[in-house]
């Protein structure tokens, strides 16, 4: 932490502060704004702040904010944690609120009755802050206080420092959590990180897309916790709603497609639709050598006794040979990746052989 400041001024103390004296909604909205910027011009060091500074949202205002906001955008994403909302966006939702009176704001779909009378207050203090800093979007975090002390009680190295791989640590949680085979599942994402770096040079994907493939091949398996069969079904359903942390909400939608086609299943055209305010048209292609990949590295672990420990690819011409090394007999492994042979050809263009 560099700096910090804290103002004793909130939602509920702004709107009993300036509440009354015959002030039209907007008005009242108008003298919060005013109020709390004189407030922020007082934090010396706030204006020395970096434009590319993240800015970041906590607390019940915030999430009903998303709430509102994931109405009106029809968004398809339940998650708040991590929804990132672009200030152009927030504007309009605000010029319409600070003018409703309390009974009309308590008819917006999204917003909870018992805070329908603070907000324009806090949405205030948000339209203060992001033009004081000039602001272009911002970041709603699903998490708050409680979660803060909750960690800080489970562990309490956190008091000191902050947990360094947010990402695995929230992975490895929702594993055990769902109860899965944490060596198997270890092995495969051991597996899939190392044909996605053999493979580079056919699918050229940036370094991003290794923690997409990790999200999928961690989670994987955690919709048999509902039922075995087409169990990448409910892993789908699962990845979309667990609170994964370290990852934006395209990243998850694409693991959780990832991960739905780690069996024998195509991609759903309806539920990919859904998603195509998140998604572009070549996240398909991308989602489809994820999955194989993934595939192949769950395939390799098929007994579930670490058998393959290690590939070596490589590429002649219309091929690509993926060698194993083993510690006893893979045939099982290896006969079961290469039933994943079809859909390699279709996403690399390129023939397998397992050896």
């Amino acid at each position: 932490m560099l700096n910090y400041a804290t103002l004793p001024f909130g939602a509920v103390t702004l709107t009993g502060l300036f509440a009354g004296d015959g002030l039209k909604p907007e008005e009242q909205a108008q003298k919060i704004e005013e109020f709390f910027t004189e407030q922020l011009k007082s934090v010396e060091w706030l204006k020395e702040v970096e434009p590319e500074t993240q800015m970041i949202g906590v607390g019940g205002s915030f999430r009903n904010l998303f709430k509102i906001n994931k109405m009106v955008h029809k968004y398809p994403l339940d998650t708040v944690h991590n929804y990132t909302m672009q200030t152009e966006d927030f504007m309009p939702l605000y010029d319409m609120i600070k003018v409703l009176d309390i009974d009309k704001k308590k008819k917006i779909k999204g917003l909870s009755a018992e805070r329908a009378d603070i907000l324009p207050a806090a949405l205030a203090i948000i339209k203060s802050f992001v033009s004081y800093l000039n602001v272009q979007q911002f970041t709603i975090s699903g998490a708050g206080l409680r979660e803060g002390i909750m960690y800080n009680q489970a562990l309490p190295i956190t008091q000191e420092k902050p947990i360094s791989d947010v990402l695995t640590y929230s992975l490895t949680t929702l594993v055990k959590y769902y109860g899965c085979d944490t060596k198997h599942v270890e092995h495969v994402v051991n597996l899939s990180i190392q044909l996605f770096k053999q493979l580079r040079v056919l699918h050229k994907f940036p370094r991003q897309y290794l923690k997409v493939l990790k999200v999928a091949a961690m989670m994987h398996d955690c919709g048999s916790r509902i039922k075995f069969y087409n169990h990448q079904r409910h892993s789908w359903y699962m990845i979309l709603n667990s609170t994964i942390s370290g990852v934006t909400h395209r990243e998850i939608v694409l693991a959780a497609f990832t991960a739905c086609c780690h069996k024998k299943e195509d991609i759903n055209a309806y539920d990919w639709n859904r998603f195509k305010d998140i998604l572009t048209d070549d996240d398909l292609e991308i989602v489809k050598r994820l999955g194989v990949m993934l595939r192949i590295a769950e395939s390799l672990d098929r007994s579930r006794s670490a058998t393959v420990k290690g590939i070596n690819c490589d590429i002649l011409g219309d091929s690509v040979i993926m060698k194993t090394e083993v510690e006893g007999d893979a045939a099982l492994e290896i006969r079961d990746a290469m039933t994943a042979g079809l859909e390699f050809k279709r996403s690399f263009h390129k023939n397998l052989e397992i050896l």
